[in-house]
């Protein structure tokens, strides 16, 4: 009986790229996305709102086939090269549920490679007819709301070795094992069913519906994105300015907003001393320092966001090196104001 390697070259390529491209349907219901979910979750915010994640481990689809033999390995690289040349890349896709609106499930559906370079990210975020919060009695409707979120596709482009280089600066808040680089994220909220609720429904329940523009806002003012492009926290800016090139928002596939990182990633420089504005300068934040290592710490993180930037060829604004705000005494030999 003949074995996989005696298959005529053009079908084995045809079977390893149907491997790699192979995606894992997403859960139908809670309840079946239930029966895999890790016991505990990996993060809380602000509000309350939980990430529980799969209780699987994840694993490329690419991950046994380039430990198979040499001969398959070599076609495995050679079919995730020719894939990740087409127009639409190389396609991860991360399915999003939102449950009884306090908790987030996250499945991957497809992960076809391991990569540290990610060329576009685009966020679908869809959202089915179902009660948002009772604004009356500010209580929590029943899990089965039928509100979801739907998935992320990362398109993978050709790995640049050059800029792999070791941070200088890696303090043990910066909880980061694989740092993936993403040049533009284009965030897009769309109703998946633009039409009338229910007969059932009233029109109360109607108009509490949670609506794209409303999930837009939520998402992006306060201490959402906005607050996070503005603020130097180290954890913000370890994510958005250095390893975002931009960022794009579309509302039911309409351009809304676009954010130029590299502008704002300028002006983090500049203290702001408006009391409503998100920070004062360094040493208001990086509070995990004594307040007198702060303004030090955060040139130190400028300059090396700034390198990484530059490197990966993502956009820096106004922002150069004799920019950054090295405290009185601190600025590196041989680098002017």
């Amino acid at each position: 009986m003949p074995g996989l390697l005696n298959l005529p070259s053009e079908l084995l390529e045809d079977l390893v790229e149907w491997v790699i491209l192979r995606e894992t349907p997403a859960p139908m219901s809670v309840d079946e996305a239930a029966a895999e979910r890790a016991e505990a979750p990996v993060f809380s915010t602000l509000y309350d709102c939980k990430v529980i994640t799969e209780r699987r481990a994840i694993i490329s689809n690419s991950t046994a086939l380039l430990g198979t033999n040499h001969f398959i390995s070599d076609i495995t690289k050679q079919a995730i090269r020719r894939l990740r040349g087409r127009p639409q890349g190389l396609p991860y896709k991360l399915d999003v549920l939102l449950v009884g609106e306090s908790e987030i499930w996250t499945t991957w559906l497809h992960v076809p490679s391991l990569e540290h370079r990610i060329d576009r990210v685009d966020v679908n975020t869809f959202l089915r007819r179902g009660p948002a919060l009772d604004a009356m009695l500010n209580n929590r409707v029943k899990p089965d709301g039928e509100l979801s979120v739907g998935r992320i596709n990362l398109n993978i482009t050709t790995l640049n070795p050059k800029i792999m280089a070791p941070d200088e600066l890696r303090d043990d808040w910066r909880q980061v094992r694989r740092e993936v680089r993403y040049r533009n994220w284009n965030l897009d909220i769309s109703d998946a069913d633009p039409g009338p609720p229910p007969d059932a429904a009233t029109q109360l329940l109607y108009d509490l519906c949670m609506k794209p523009r409303w999930l837009a806002k939520i998402l992006l003012k306060g201490y959402g994105i906005e607050g996070m492009l503005a603020m130097i926290e180290p954890h913000y800016g370890a994510i958005l300015h250095e390893r975002i090139g931009t960022m794009t928002v579309l509302i039911d596939g309409e351009f809304d907003v676009e954010y130029a990182i590299g502008e704002m990633f300028a002006q983090l420089v500049v203290p702001q001393r408006d009391v409503n504005a998100f920070y004062a300068g360094p040493s208001d934040h990086w509070s995990q320092y004594p307040r007198e290592e702060r303004p030090l710490r955060f040139a130190e993180w400028w300059n090396l966001a700034f390198q990484k930037r530059t490197r990966l060829g993502f956009p820096v604004g106004s922002a150069t090196e004799a920019n950054t705000p090295w405290p009185q005494g601190h600025r590196p030999a041989g680098r002017q104001a």
